[in-house]
């Protein structure tokens, strides 16, 4: 490859958020750590994003049913903060890293447009959506029979550690790329002219 040649790499989340240097235990998060590791020791032009949790998992179709009915359920607790992205704003770091290589090559990047508890954000979905919406927290042990011991340790180490996107500080340093809160996310899917049997 032409190490003159712009790159960039998304590298999704590697349990190594906030700087953060022990192991998550999550095999996915670790195998993009490996990459990125590879990345630098190849010593690529490259820029390596670490989004957080898409705030498209919400159209995953059980969640997605749950919250028609006036059901959040997630097995992160209560008053855990989450952090959250969408999609589209990890683009926009994307095309702003091949828009200004000089300024993004070589950094690493931890990505999130909003933090919010479980609580906090079922209270915007029924905010949004005009019926109530309430958290329940799934139950570890159903995440374990029916997810498997991989989602189970992912799900522990967002109740344990979590991500830690510093979201002010990235406003900061990247002026031109602005990520969705929330709210904003949901009222641009149209999620305000849903009712229970979706959208109208």
């Amino acid at each position: 490859m032409d190490k003159s040649q712009k790159t960039i790499l998304v590298t999704g989340a590697t349990g190594r958020q906030g700087g953060a240097d022990r192991k998550s235990g999550v095999d996915h998060f670790e195998s993009k750590f490996e990459i990125e590791n590879h990345i630098r020791q190849l010593n690529l032009p490259a820029t390596i994003l670490r989004p957080v949790v898409f705030m498209e998992n919400y159209y995953i179709l059980q969640v997605y049913r749950g919250i028609l009915k006036g059901k959040l359920n997630d097995p992160v607790k209560a008053d855990k903060k989450n952090q959250l992205i969408a999609t589209d704003d990890i683009g926009t770091y994307a095309a702003y890293a091949f828009e200004y290589p000089e300024k993004m090559i070589g950094m690493t990047i931890e990505i999130a447009g909003d933090e919010l508890t479980n609580r906090e954000i079922a209270d915007i979905m029924s905010q949004v959506l005009g019926f109530r919406v309430k958290f329940e927290k799934l139950p570890m042990l159903i995440v374990r029979l029916f997810m498997g011991q991989e989602f189970y340790q992912m799900f522990k180490w967002f109740n344990e550690a979590g991500f830690a996107a510093d979201i002010e500080a990235n406003k900061h340093k990247h002026p031109l790329v602005q990520p969705m809160k929330l709210e904003t996310w949901l009222r641009r899917e149209g999620w305000d002219r849903w009712n229970k049997k979706g959208k109208v």
